[in-house]
């Protein structure tokens, strides 16, 4: 499976201020920010893909983009193509199918051990069950070499 994006990008429209507007000495309120200038990459299965620039460059609206979780309405306009395979537009619910991102700002339980919260989890992004639920655990804690951390909070 193969994640690409070509000429990506994202306007939001913004407000400025009273002050802004007096020292630009413009009339309208509003004025198109861009987040995401003509982005293109993609990336193949079994690949990581490390996104890194400087705060404020369009880090986490590139990813918010490729897995549809953007805002898109008159004020906020994604242009561009996100494809899975060359040819199939990718949505959010497709992305969940073949990849994963986590947030920024993540929320994890402190009550939970570290096994606990990978369980909890897996029981919201799939559809596994019993020992079939139990063996991604395992092999989830086993592939990010959780194993002596398993039990601790």
């Amino acid at each position: 499976i193969k994640l690409s994006w070509s000429n990506l990008s994202y306007t939001v429209k913004a407000k400025y201020s009273k002050k802004a507007m007096q020292e630009l000495g413009v009339s309208q309120q509003t004025y198109d920010k861009v987040l995401l200038k003509t982005q293109h990459g993609y990336v193949n299965s079994g690949e990581a893909l490390f996104i890194m620039g400087s705060s404020g460059a369009g880090k986490t609206t590139l990813l918010n983009a490729l897995c549809d979780r953007l805002v898109q309405n008159k004020a906020c306009k994604l242009e561009g193509k996100i494809l899975l395979n060359d040819s199939h537009p990718i949505s959010q619910r497709d992305f969940g199918k073949y990849g994963t991102y986590v947030m920024q700002d993540d929320v994890l339980f402190p009550t939970l051990t570290c096994e606990e919260a990978i369980h909890f989890s897996a029981k919201l992004r799939t559809n596994l069950k019993g020992e079939d639920l139990r063996k991604r655990v395992n092999d989830t804690i086993d592939t990010l070499n959780l194993a002596n951390s398993r039990k601790t909070l």
